[in-house]
């Protein structure tokens, strides 16, 4: 405890053991909230703690902190949302790119969308299947490796007039390889063209937009 049985009843010994409600104050020991009231909702039993944790989530390095209220944008440039844009603009522009995208998607009849990523494997294995009653449009994106050689690029396909259609993407690198789109019967296979050279290694990711 704070004050020890025989202590004088002085200003000395209760400023020691008492938070002042008057003046600036502070606590050494761990401060827990416990009240057991329904509108308080669970306990903290470190409030200390629970605040820098708190802080440190909504991004704050210091306090005070000028900018508390303003977004930080990505320093290359990536970002979305400009930066320096007050918090709650910054949630409003993301709500309404969300939500022009979500309408963008449905107008295209589109309902979900999944990713697979694939670890590394043969050139000649790959190949992958899209079924055009089941999916509208894919995008691969691939890392191939040939001995020293490394090329990375995309690959696009889509479903137009019953019809798949593929599109090859600028690539970097020369491990000498491409990706063919083969229709048959609504089926769309992305395969290792078998007329390049048959070593090397692929790892890709497989984004497919459904119906």
């Amino acid at each position: 405890m704070s004050v020890q049985n025989g202590q004088k009843g002085n200003a000395t010994n209760f400023n020691n053991a008492f938070p002042s409600r008057t003046n600036n104050t502070s606590l050494g020991g761990i401060l827990a909230l416990t009240n057991s009231v329904e509108e308080s909702g669970a306990g903290i039993s470190n409030i200390q703690g629970q605040l820098n944790q708190l802080l440190e989530t909504l991004g704050l390095q210091s306090f005070p902190d000028a900018n508390n209220l303003q977004y930080d944008a990505d320093p290359e440039n990536l970002s979305y949302i400009t930066n320096g844009l007050v918090l709650k603009l910054a949630i409003k522009a993301l709500d309404t790119a969300l939500k022009d995208l979500s309408n963008e998607f449905n107008a295209l009849g589109l309902t979900s969308v999944t990713e697979d990523l694939l670890a590394s494997q043969s050139l000649t294995e790959l190949d992958i299947v899209l079924d055009m009653a089941v999916t509208h449009s894919a995008i691969i994106t691939y890392v191939a490796t040939r001995g020293s050689d490394i090329e990375t690029g995309s690959y696009f396909v889509t479903s137009e007039s019953g019809a798949w259609v593929g599109s090859y993407l600028p690539s970097q690198g020369n491990a000498d390889f491409e990706i063919l789109c083969n229709d048959n019967e609504g089926l769309s296979r992305i395969r290792y063209n078998s007329g390049t050279a048959t070593d090397g290694k692929i790892r890709y990711s497989l984004r497919k937009f459904n119906i």
